[in-house]
């Protein structure tokens, strides 16, 4: 039972740390439209075992966006 505690534990540590997102991002000052266009994107890692079946999931999330003033951007 121990044993299994302490499993349950790591991989808990695991999925917690290699879940979390990256995001990366590039905005320009000018005027012109494609100069405040911006772009980046996430990327997920997680793991989990549940009943002796072990599954990975990976996750890959683009992004864009317009910045309307230096501190306000819009984007889906």
């Amino acid at each position: 039972m121990k044993h299994r505690f302490w499993t349950l534990g790591a991989l808990f540590l695991l999925t917690v740390g290699f879940t979390r997102p990256s995001f990366a991002q590039q905005a320009r000052e000018s005027a012109d439209f494609m100069d405040r266009v911006w772009w980046g994107g996430g990327f997920a890692l997680g793991f989990s075992a549940v009943n002796q079946v072990t599954s990975i999931q990976l996750g890959v999330s683009p992004m864009v966006g317009y910045k309307i003033t230096n501190g306000f951007s819009v984007g889906p």
